[in-house]
């Protein structure tokens, strides 16, 4: 009898404070917006579809891997993509010519900031 006194005292206190919300605005943390909303131009829309639909070539190609050999196969056709949307590595190894711009020491180790020539003079 007692459980169900305190059950109902806590329905009661739980329906009081329902009925005696707080008013919309008091957990409004940013001011409201008024005017319109953004536009969506035509360029936006074609780059969203585009994504999209690479989205949807990726998922596909990720779905009709069963085995090793498709995965190492799409592996390489990832990265050779990838490569021609860089340009390709150079053809020709050179010297990087490492410049040391500054060092932190530690007590078991110490970083080197440097810089490199990452491609040949041109």
């Amino acid at each position: 009898m007692r459980h169900l006194l305190i059950f109902v005292l806590c329905c009661i206190a739980v329906t009081e404070s329902l009925a005696q919300a707080p008013p919309e605005d008091t957990f409004r943390v940013l001011p409201s917006v008024t005017g319109e909303a953004p536009v969506i131009t035509a360029y936006l829309k074609y780059q969203t579809e585009m994504a999209w639909e690479q989205d949807a070539q990726r998922r596909h190609a990720w779905e009709n891997v069963h085995s090793e050999q498709e995965l190492l196969k799409l592996q390489e056709q990832i990265r050779h993509h990838l490569l021609s949307m860089l340009g390709g590595l150079p053809s020709q190894r050179t010297p990087l010519h490492p410049q040391i711009t500054g060092s932190i020491k530690m007590e078991a180790f110490h970083i080197e900031t440097l810089i490199y020539l990452s491609l040949p003079k041109i």
